[in-house]
């Protein structure tokens, strides 16, 4: 464990993204307690800022070593987007705040923009595609303890199956 100053078990850094207590040492994404100017509170730890801070924790680095001067991250919250069922979502982008299917589809439009490589977006969109069409299987299995070649069942389950404490 590292010995320096946490807000709610996050590491809290400077405007570099500097560890406060520890210099030379970098905290990014949801790990950090990062100054938001604009707020005064800490960012948000979401993938929005963790990306945007890992190009500034990179700079930063190595103009550290070069000897060079440092970025401060600065970076105001686009929106925010959450899946809340089948085919809903509620939505605050830029201000402006909606929900339903339409922001279903914006959630997840831009995840599958962010996916890394073309073949894992086209299996994703595939996917949710015939998500669209079919109803998801359901499938159970079930795994029975054995004793001496015979199945166990769990005691809670025992007292519902006739004749099941005779065996």
């Amino acid at each position: 464990m590292l010995d320096c100053s946490k807000e709610r078990g996050r590491l809290v850094t400077n405007e570099f993204l500097e560890v406060a207590d520890l210099p030379g040492v970098w905290a990014l994404g949801d790990c950090a307690a990062v100054p938001d100017p604009a707020s005064g509170k800490s960012c948000p730890p979401t993938a929005q800022h963790a990306i945007r801070q890992g190009k500034v924790v990179a700079q930063n680095v190595v103009a550290t070593i070069n000897g060079g001067r440092r970025q401060r991250f600065e970076f105001r919250t686009i929106g925010g987007l959450a899946s809340i069922g089948k085919r809903t979502a509620v939505a605050r982008i830029m201000g402006v705040t909606f929900s339903g299917f339409v922001a279903w589809w914006l959630w997840r439009t831009i995840y599958l923009s962010k996916l890394p490589r073309f073949e894992k977006k086209v299996r994703v969109a595939l996917d949710w595609f015939l998500d669209l069409l079919f109803s998801k299987d359901i499938v159970q299995f079930i795994d029975l303890n054995t004793r001496v070649g015979k199945p166990v069942m769990l005691e809670a389950a025992a007292d519902k199956v006739p004749n099941s404490r005779a065996a």
